[in-house]
C-alpha cells in the first residue's frame, strides 16, 4: 500500500519502478521523480505517452488528463509575461532559491553539481523546453565502407518549433558522455529563437565561440571537441525528462518548469509552485540584501543577524 508522509505518496512497484515519489499531493498527479536510475528515461524512450501503472492512486488519472503534448503552462503565458517573470527570476541567487524551496518541502530540486554555468559570472533563468537524446547506435563508418547510405542526420527542426522568448533548453543526454552537444553555431540558432541558455547533462563544445554569444548562458559538465553528429541523436522534444540530481538520483523536469542557474548550480522549480517559490525567494533576497548593507556599514554580525535572520 502507498505510504503518505508530509504530502508525499511513495508506492513501490517491484521490478518496474522501484520507487516513485509524488510531491505535494495536489501537484503529485502531474509529475513524479524516480530513484531508479534510468527507469523514467527508459519509459519515455519506449512509449509515446508516459506509462502509468494500474495500481497508482486515482489522482494519477488527472496526470493523464493534464498530459497534452505541448499543452503546458509556457504556452498559456504571453511573451511579455514570460520575460517579466524571467527578469525577476534572474535576480534570485540559487542558494536563496534553494532555501525557499527547502521551506516548501521541495528539497530535491538541485541538479547534479557537476552541471553548472560554463561562465561562472553569468546567470540563467527561463522556462524549460526539454530534449531527450541517446547515443546513436549506427556505425556510420561501416555503412560507408559497405557503400550504404546512412539515414538523414538528426536536425533541430523539432526543437526550433517549440522555442519561445525566455526559454531554456534542458537536455537529457541519455548517458552519452563523450561528445560536445549544441556548440557555438547551434547555440546561435537557439538564441535567435528566444532561448536564454541551455542546460546539458553532458558536454558542450566551442568554448571560445560560446563565450562571445551575448545574453546566453550554457550550463554543462564541461567541454568536448568531439562532434555529436553520427554519435548522438535527439529522440524526443518537449516531453518530461529526468536529470541527475544532488540529494536524489534524478530530478524530474517538465516543459514549462522554471530553470534557475548561476555559479552555485542549477535548480528546477516545478511550474505548479513557481509563483509561491518566487515570492518566497524574493523575500529572502530582500532580507539578505538588507543584512548585507548593514554589515557593510559597520553593524556587528550578531546585531545584523538579530535584525534580518539570515546567516
Amino acid at each position: 500500500m502507498p505510504s503518505w508522509r508530509r504530502g508525499r505518496c511513495t508506492p513501490t512497484f517491484p521490478g518496474i519502478l522501484p520507487k516513485i515519489t509524488w510531491k505535494k499531493a495536489s501537484a503529485s498527479c502531474k509529475r513524479w521523480a524516480t530513484r531508479a536510475p534510468g527507469a523514467w528515461s527508459t519509459i519515455l524512450a519506449r512509449t509515446s505517452t508516459p506509462w502509468l501503472p494500474s495500481s497508482m492512486p486515482k489522482c494519477a488519472t488527472l496526470w493523464r488528463s493534464w498530459w497534452g503534448g505541448n499543452g503546458y503552462m509556457a504556452n498559456q503565458l504571453d511573451a511579455e509575461t514570460i520575460l517579466a517573470l524571467q527578469k525577476r527570476w534572474e535576480r534570485i541567487r540559487v542558494a536563496n532559491l534553494y532555501d525557499a524551496l527547502d521551506q516548501m518541502g521541495y528539497y530535491n530540486q538541485c541538479l547534479d553539481l557537476g552541471i553548472r554555468p560554463l561562465f561562472p559570472r553569468r546567470r540563467l533563468a527561463g522556462m524549460a523546453v526539454t530534449v531527450r537524446g541517446v547515443r546513436d547506435p549506427l556505425d556510420y563508418h561501416a555503412l560507408s565502407k559497405q557503400g550504404k547510405e546512412p539515414p538523414p542526420a538528426q536536425t533541430t527542426a523539432s526543437l526550433n518549433s517549440v522555442l519561445f522568448p525566455g526559454a531554456v533548453v534542458v537536455v537529457d543526454g541519455g548517458g552519452e558522455v563523450f561528445t560536445g552537444k549544441f556548440g557555438e553555431m547551434t547555440s546561435w540558432n537557439l538564441k535567435q529563437r528566444g532561448a536564454k541558455g541551455i542546460v546539458i547533462d553532458g558536454y558542450i563544445r566551442d568554448w571560445l565561440g560560446l563565450e562571445v554569444i551575448p545574453d546566453y548562458t550554457p550550463c554543462a559538465r564541461g567541454t568536448s571537441p568531439i562532434e555529436s553528429a553520427r554519435r548522438w541523436r535527439i529522440i524526443a522534444v518537449n516531453l518530461p525528462i529526468a536529470m541527475p540530481g544532488t540529494l536524489t538520483s534524478q530530478v524530474a523536469v517538465n516543459p514549462g518548469d522554471w530553470v534557475v542557474a548561476e555559479a552555485d548550480g542549477v535548480i528546477i522549480v516545478p511550474q505548479e509552485i513557481a509563483d509561491e517559490a518566487l515570492v518566497k525567494a524574493e523575500e529572502i533576497e530582500r532580507r539578505e540584501e538588507g543584512m548585507r548593507q548593514d554589515l557593510a556599514a559597520g553593524m556587528s554580525f550578531d546585531e545584523a543577524y538579530q535584525k534580518w535572520g539570515r546567516a
